[in-house]
């Protein structure tokens, strides 16, 4: 018997002819051919439609009767070469399974596989961004329009093609952008921004690579650093400034650090002393610069400050202060 292949939107289907002669009348032979359709795994009749217009009524009675005539009581689909929109919302409002060459399917029966298998392949999809994913994320986030511009990503960031395109699929199998065109010309486009965040938040990685502690606060004024933590947290926010001054600072500045750092404040002499963050992307990235004066050093962007805090975001006053500063920045 003859056999077909189709691949409709990225589902295989197989497709068996049946040979039905003599089994059903003659007047549904001269309006269908019939195979046996395999799925994910679940078998069905499938009619194919010769014709170029058959009634609602028509088709539902068909799909009752036909499987008796073959002795089968399997589950019916149609195959249609061609669907107008108004058939199509008619065909699924009376919930009759059809599918139109490799274009469209609507086959309800199906909805737990097709469930189960998107749930696998996001399962595969990693926890967490990598820095550079994150910085992507970060970039999208603070981003005024929707489209997601590689070449501006590239040139922000500085990162490379692949690694922009390799996030931004990311991104996409995540839920958070959309996409149109193809090739070259694919252009991806954010989901609306607090929605985009929400989804988004939870793959964070703290930017936070080690903490040190300085007494040599002098140190600091030689490389590019910027206030962080729950320092930077108070600065935003109602909450009362804590003891020590903290400063995050890009992983590259530890050869700076390393001799007059130490990895524990028990291990000072002194009180006075400012907590260093080793971030493991650039703060100055996202950073806020600081109006009030040129010498002192810009605050973290928000978002960054919320992965870095991790558990601290656990305590209720840190958590409703985080959320009153994210509701502000989507609030313009």
């Amino acid at each position: 018997m003859a056999t077909k292949k189709l691949n409709v939107l990225g589902l295989p289907l197989q497709l068996e002819e049946l040979e039905v002669k003599d089994k059903v009348p003659l007047a549904f032979m001269e309006d269908y051919d019939f195979y046996r359709g395999k799925i994910l795994d679940k078998e069905f009749l499938v009619f194919h439609f010769k014709g170029d217009y058959l009634s609602i009524p028509r088709i539902q009675k068909h799909l009752e009767i036909l499987p008796g005539f073959l002795g089968v009581e399997d589950r019916c689909v149609l195959w249609l070469d061609k669907v107008s929109s108004a058939r199509r919302e008619h065909l699924i409002k009376n919930a009759i399974p059809f599918f139109v060459d490799e274009k469209m399917v609507f086959l309800p029966f199906l909805g737990t596989q097709l469930e189960k298998r998107r749930d696998a392949a996001i399962k595969t999809l990693a926890d967490k961004f990598t820095a550079a994913e994150q910085c992507i994320f970060l970039w999208i986030l603070y981003n005024k329009t929707s489209e997601c511009p590689i070449s501006r990503i590239m040139n922000d960031l500085k990162l490379s093609q692949s690694t922009v395109a390799r996030a931004l699929l990311l991104l996409m199998q995540y839920g958070l952008l959309s996409f149109r065109g193809k090739g070259t010309r694919k252009k991806y486009f954010r989901i609306e921004a607090k929605q985009f965040w929400e989804t988004g938040k939870k793959y964070l990685q703290t930017p936070v690579q080690k903490r040190l502690f300085l007494e040599d606060i002098a140190l600091i004024h030689t490389m590019e650093a910027f206030t962080a933590g729950e320092d930077a947290l108070a600065e935003l926010s109602m909450l009362e400034v804590p003891e020590h001054q903290c400063k995050a600072v890009y992983k590259r500045c530890f050869d700076k650090l390393e001799g007059s750092s130490v990895a524990s404040p028990d291990m000072l002499r002194s009180e006075n002393y400012v907590i260093i963050e080793l971030w493991n992307y650039d703060p100055g990235l996202f950073a806020n610069t600081c109006p009030e004066s040129a010498s002192k050093s810009g605050i973290v962007d928000i978002f960054s400050l919320y992965a870095s805090l991790e558990n601290l975001t656990e305590d209720v006053r840190i958590e409703k202060e985080l959320a009153k500063l994210t509701e502000d920045f989507f609030n313009g």
